[in-house]
């Protein structure tokens, strides 16, 4: 059905193509499509217009979500500042962080806060001796250039070439003659090997975030990425991080700083992941965009308003995370993940 309405200059076109936007079955507007020369809409635009129609109907409901919240005067919903002094904050109820939208989609569920477990620290000092500080240092390029290798072959079974191909860029940075000839220098002037590690690695972060080129800066967490590998090679020697995604019921992870590694260990029961570090160009979310998980990145300093076990839910299209959500907040959410899945099974 089509009616005119003068003044909106629809005279000059010749062609209109309407795609209602409904939200959990009601309509809340309409895209509408029109061309000055006469078009036969194929079955393929129209397909690619009801694809465009979730994400603007999900940020019509967000918006319309964001400014009901704001309305409330409510001291759950205030902005809460925490320093360290402070100590533990108090049970959020309601209560919305904003990170960075990493990979669309919802996710609901409790989270799961990422303990690194490691063997008994060794001596950094460097009194071992260069010689031995310098054998050191490659027998943990050694470790982590296998570790990396093995990781990529169970990536490339579980995942396909394309995408295990994102660990062809470690192992470059490990094969890099400079980057190690440059810590072997710092550990002969004098620096035990961790010391040395730190300092070369801070050079190049340096002069990444100079870069004009989001791509360059983007690679600096993977230079972090290797390099915390070799650092903890260096502190705990052969250590094992096993079971730190082992669970039973459907968890959202928050890990403070992810490796692509722990990707090919992530089971099918894993709702999102979030991180206070990491952007949305960064491998780490290309790997959670592969496996359909939401991800809101770069949290910073309010992940540690975050306690383990809080129920979360993660939106991946506006970065927002919010905090043991009130049963109302739970049920506008299901309702989008419900009119997600509805429009994914449109198109299988």
């Amino acid at each position: 059905y089509f009616k005119y309405i003068a003044g909106l200059g629809a005279e000059g076109f010749n062609s209109f193509l309407s795609v209602p936007l409904l939200y959990s079955g009601s309509p809340v507007g309409v895209m509408i499509v029109q061309n000055r020369k006469i078009t036969r809409f194929l079955k393929k635009d129209i397909e690619l217009f009801l694809t465009l129609m979730l994400p603007v109907v999900a940020i019509i409901e967000k918006i319309k979500f964001l400014t009901t919240l704001d309305t409330v005067e409510d001291d759950s919903t205030k902005q809460i500042q925490i320093t360290k002094d402070q100590g533990v904050p108090p049970l959020l109820k309601d209560y919305a962080i904003k990170g960075i939208p990493a990979v669309k989609g919802i996710a609901m569920g409790p989270i799961r806060i990422v303990r690194q477990q490691y063997a008994r620290r060794q001596s950094d000092d460097g009194e071992s001796g260069i010689e031995t500080e310098i054998y050191r240092l490659k027998s943990a390029f050694g470790h982590v250039t296998e570790e990396i290798q093995k990781t990529k072959e169970q990536a490339e079974a579980r995942f396909g070439h394309d995408e295990a191909s994102i660990f062809d860029a470690y192992l470059l940075f490990l094969e890099s003659a400079s980057f190690q000839e440059q810590i072997v220098i710092e550990i002969r002037n004098g620096l035990p090997a961790v010391k040395a590690l730190d300092l070369v690695v801070g050079r190049y972060m340096d002069r990444m975030a100079q870069a004009q080129d989001d791509y360059i800066k983007a690679r600096a967490y993977d230079i972090q990425d290797v390099a915390r590998k070799i650092n903890d090679h260096l502190l705990y020697g052969d250590y094992e991080l096993s079971g730190k995604f082992e669970i039973n019921t459907p968890t959202i992870f928050l890990n403070e700083f992810w490796s692509i590694s722990d990707f090919v260990h992530l089971g099918t029961k894993t709702l999102g992941i979030l991180s206070p570090t990491g952007g949305a160009s960064s491998h780490l979310s290309i790997l959670a965009d592969t496996m359909g998980l939401p991800a809101v990145l770069g949290l910073g300093s309010s992940a540690m308003l975050i306690k383990d076990g809080d129920f979360l839910i993660i939106d991946g299209f506006s970065g927002n995370v919010i905090i043991n959500p009130s049963e109302t907040t739970r049920e506008l959410y299901q309702k989008e993940i419900d009119e997600i899945e509805r429009q994914k099974n449109l198109f299988k």
